[in-house]
């Protein structure tokens, strides 16, 4: 009897774990409750190679050039995908309360769910509908932002942090990325790129948590949120570092984006908890990567807005 009862409670254990499916959207809301603000369509790279090995072989990130290829810059993305960030942007100002200058992290519960994918791309839709944004690496693990727009490391956020440099010194902008895999003729045709500025990650710290811990948050805040409308921290994931929930609770609230196959749903909750433990508010959960066979034919509709904008 304790036999079986012990391999009960391993297998429930298990496929807890084991359990990385969507099923459906309102079972996520009341298993987590929050809402779900926003689902992100699958982006496949340019570059072949990069999606077998994400896929198969579960490379965490795309190349240089392939990570260049997703960004809504390109026009090889898709109506649908634009306007999943656009919605995803709503939906995040809906849900603060806040009506000013608005500032959020965006995470995950583990790595290679595409945050930084998501951030830079909300970033962008943002800056696209007139906002003045403000992407700040906060990534300082595993800083990338610097090679994708071929910008300088530093300074960046830790000089900003350490009081070494200015705002306006750290921050970049169109002129700035021209050169970095992006044309002038690329940049020229966005709409509202004039409108993105990007902090690196800057210098790497000895010690990140007392970097962070130790900053001048309210007033770092008040001077960005003075400058933009709306600024995106990208941070690394929750459960693996502490500086996420460190920045979070020093801004309007947290989204975390989950990805369908990589991650259990029992992560993402125990992150969620770690969050709102510490007095950071939840703004809700982003779907990313998300493919119609997961959804099922009731959420199809949401897929079909490219079809239905170009007639």
């Amino acid at each position: 009897i304790l036999t079986g009862l012990f391999l009960g409670i391993v297998f429930v254990f298990i496929l807890e774990n084991l359990d990385v499916s969507i099923s459906t959207l309102e079972e996520i809301e009341t298993f987590l409750g929050a809402p779900v603000l926003g689902m992100i369509p699958h982006i496949s790279s340019v570059r072949i190679s990069d999606n077998w090995f994400t896929n198969i072989f579960k490379r965490e990130r795309f190349s240089i050039d392939g990570f260049r290829s997703v960004l809504i810059f390109n026009k090889r993305i898709t109506t649908n995908i634009v306007e999943s960030y656009h919605t995803l942007r709503a939906n995040i100002i809906s849900n603060i309360e806040n009506k000013g200058a608005l500032a959020i992290m965006v995470s995950s519960s583990g790595a290679a769910e595409g945050k930084t994918l998501t951030a830079l791309n909300l970033a962008i839709a943002s800056a696209a509908s007139g906002l003045k944004t403000l992407f700040v690496e906060a990534d300082l693990r595993r800083p990338v932002i610097h090679q994708i727009f071929s910008i300088s490391k530093q300074p960046g956020l830790t000089e900003l942090i350490a009081g070494k440099a200015t705002l306006g010194e750290v921050e970049r902008g169109m002129t700035d990325f021209i050169g970095g895999g992006y044309s002038v003729d690329m940049m020229l045709k966005f709409p509202g790129i004039e409108n993105l500025k990007i902090i690196s990650s800057g210098t790497n710290p000895y010690n990140v948590v007392d970097l962070l811990d130790n900053a001048n948050w309210t007033d770092i805040m008040d001077e960005m949120k003075s400058n933009f409308d709306f600024i995106i921290f990208d941070g690394p994931p929750v459960l693996l570092f502490v500086d996420s929930i460190i920045i979070g609770k020093r801004l309007d609230g947290v989204v975390m984006v989950y990805k369908s196959g990589k991650i259990a749903r029992g992560a993402l909750k125990r992150a969620k908890e770690q969050i709102t433990g510490v007095g950071a508010k939840m703004i809700g959960i982003v779907l990313n990567g998300v493919k119609t066979s997961e959804l099922g034919p009731r959420y199809n509709y949401y897929y079909d807005y490219s079809d239905y904008s170009g007639r």
